[in-house]
């Protein structure tokens, strides 16, 4: 049977060692782009992973992969360096809180024992000796306008080992197999659909579809190994979503069957498999003798953790922030500026907040991250709180007035107390 429906069995402990000994490794970009997020250990624990498959010539990288990695680099980069003063913001939030709940107690007027100060101050000290250790820390961090020394890695390793790209017509026969696929559920890529329809990707005059990411790099993965027959494939994904892991009671099984059944059936390739980047770190290790610590796959295990949690997140957030999109043109509600404009939670999250419309509003960066830190507020009848102007409001938003209430009596008044 197994020569019948190869899919459905698990490769043996001596193919699997053989498969690592002779496959060919193909990167999707997230697993690239994690390197920007790994400790420093990790990430030169799998780049000597990687050169040492590079210099075997066993790396390559799809088109797609490497053009979504270039068009996400950036964001990725600020998003690290953002953590700093979101940090910084935390113990903000913490000291002001205890303060203020200290002071309620009224204990300099109440008690002759406990003196909060003591406390206050020695905090504070700890505090400032932190602040003072992410200063140095972010003035080594990578920022959008250094050199990228991660890319420079990166462009070395893969050098003559990127796919060619899909000329507009198979870009077209794909987005049509890809609508015919999506709806039959038939993997990869449906799982982004109702999270990236309508955005693109522009690349040599071409709009890419954002929803078909993941059809063009599984056809790109498909051609690849008509056109060279490699011995093996080993495709490393850290992309998590249902259409491309096989999933039973919760358990990670492997890759989809039905990914398995088209390999072999339109490439004749049965060594095909894939694996996470944890995954991959540990096997690479045993089968390939390359030394990787395990404080370093523990690493990528809890990144890739972080994603899946963070992705399953921006997923909700997406979906509020496109029916916002629809109702205001992708325009801020305080100032109107077009573009770039981002989901904010009226009460949040943090603290309760759910993450649907009437607790959503859509704003600039500049006034998503004010309003968030509580300069500014909304009253009732829409007119701004601690800033000129009002909110526009589109009738059918259903902003919920104890959601505006609480930022007001919450977020808006701790920033004043601050």
């Amino acid at each position: 049977m197994k020569d019948l429906f190869p899919q459905f069995y698990r490769l043996a402990d001596s193919e699997l060692a053989e498969l690592f000994k002779s496959a060919v490794f193909i990167f999707d970009a997230n697993m690239l782009l994690h390197l920007y997020r790994y400790p420093k250990k990790a990430r030169d624990d799998l780049l000597r992973i990687l050169v040492g498959l590079s210099l075997e010539n066993r790396l390559w990288l799809p088109y797609q992969s490497a053009l979504e990695f270039q068009s996400n680099r950036l964001s990725v980069i600020a998003d690290q360096r953002e953590k700093y003063g979101k940090v910084d913001s935390v113990i903000s939030d913490i000291e002001a809180r205890l303060r203020k709940e200290l002071d309620a107690l009224e204990l300099r007027k109440r008690h002759s024992s406990i003196d909060p100060d003591i406390l206050l101050e020695e905090i504070g000290a700890s505090f400032d000796k932190y602040r003072a250790r992410l200063i140095l820390l972010e003035n080594e961090q990578l920022d959008v306008h250094h050199e990228d020394i991660i890319r420079s890695e990166i462009e070395k390793l893969f050098t003559d080992k990127i796919g060619s790209s899909f000329s507009s017509e198979e870009i077209d026969e794909i987005f049509k197999d890809g609508v015919v696929r999506y709806k039959a559920k038939r993997p990869p890529g449906y799982a982004d659909e109702e999270e990236k329809k309508g955005t693109y990707i522009i690349d040599r005059g071409i709009y890419l579809r954002r929803e078909f990411g993941d059809l063009i790099v599984w056809k790109e993965i498909l051609q690849y190994i008509k056109s060279k027959k490699p011995k093996g494939v080993i495709f490393v994904t850290d992309d998590n979503k249902q259409d491309w892991w096989l999933r039973v009671n919760g358990k990670t099984v492997g890759p989809r069957t039905e990914l398995l059944a088209e390999v072999f059936s339109e490439t004749g390739l049965s060594n095909f498999y894939m694996y996470n980047s944890e995954r991959f770190m540990s096997l690479a290790s045993q089968y390939l003798g390359i030394p990787v610590e395990k404080d370093s796959i523990e690493q990528v295990k809890t990144i890739s953790s972080e994603r899946i949690k963070l992705g399953s997140r921006l997923y909700k957030e997406n979906r509020v922030r496109l029916h916002l999109m629809q109702m205001y043109g992708d325009r801020c509600q305080i100032c109107s500026f077009d573009g770039a404009s981002e989901a904010a939670s009226i009460i949040p999250v943090s603290e309760g907040g759910a993450r649907v419309l009437r607790n959503t509003l859509l704003l600039c960066p500049n006034h998503h991250k004010t309003f968030d830190r509580g300069a500014f507020s909304v009253n009732d009848d829409f007119t701004l709180l601690g800033l000129e102007g009002s909110l526009q409001a589109d009738r059918n938003h259903g902003i919920s007035m104890d959601s505006l209430k609480f930022h007001r009596e919450n977020v808006y008044r701790r920033s004043e107390t601050n």
